[in-house]
């Protein structure tokens, strides 16, 4: 990998880019505020931008690219079902075993919390940290009813109306996962049929969601 702090041009029609950066601690913010452009549009930017802002830290910290005169390379590659990005530093000590080095809340557990799939590789005098995020599979639509005047409705108290509790988390969430559940409970507060119960229990997980939200939003203005 060249020691030179080189900066790519923004990605071509085959949504891949590549950027190499002095391995100094002043160049984090520039890698988020490339990485903000490039993914500007991208509902996945939010979690990408995390992981690779500690991926870099931890090049600049823990490898030899944080020497004087080192560098480290982010490459990503947007595809139309996930985004796959790395980061390549000049090689350390450390064996390579993420699960074993990942202690919550710190960058490893994050990797291993909100990559689809993830992993290490090594040649010499170099050592990548890769990553990739899925794009969550569309939801099903439930079936329409016929009404008489012969248009038709989305059932009341469907599925989409009453969604259930996430299988996880809401801080192993995806950013993506956390906007689309946020959704899913406006929806159902707005077109539920007056329970009580019904409605506390929804507006109670929607408070929830939405605090992990702001702190989310909290943590990456302190970042910037």
């Amino acid at each position: 990998m060249s020691h030179a702090a080189t900066r790519a041009a923004p990605p071509s029609a085959s949504r891949a880019w590549e950027a190499a950066y002095p391995g100094t601690p002043g160049q984090l913010a520039q890698v988020r505020a490339d990485l903000r452009v490039l993914l500007a549009d991208c509902p996945l930017a939010a979690d990408v931008v995390s992981l690779v802002n500690e991926l870099a830290a931890n090049a600049v910290t823990h490898s030899e690219s944080g020497q004087p005169g080192g560098a480290f390379t982010v490459r990503l590659q947007h595809h139309s079902s996930h985004i796959y990005a790395e980061v390549e530093d000049l090689g350390s000590s450390w064996g390579g075993d993420l699960a074993t080095a990942a202690r919550r809340p710190h960058g490893l557990y994050l990797l291993l919390t909100l990559a689809t799939r993830c992993g290490t590789s090594r040649a010499a005098g170099s050592r990548t940290i890769w990553f990739r995020i899925d794009y969550p599979p569309l939801p099903p639509r439930p079936p329409a009813q016929a009404v008489p005047n012969g248009s038709h409705q989305r059932p009341r108290g469907s599925p989409m109306d009453t969604p259930q509790p996430p299988p996880h988390p809401l801080y192993a969430m995806t950013t993506f996962e956390l906007r689309d559940y946020r959704l899913q409970l406006e929806r159902a507060l707005a077109s539920l049929p007056g329970h009580a119960s019904a409605r506390d229990q929804l507006q109670q997980r929607l408070d929830d969601v939405v605090a992990e939200q702001d702190s989310r939003t909290t943590a990456a203005r302190d970042q910037a």
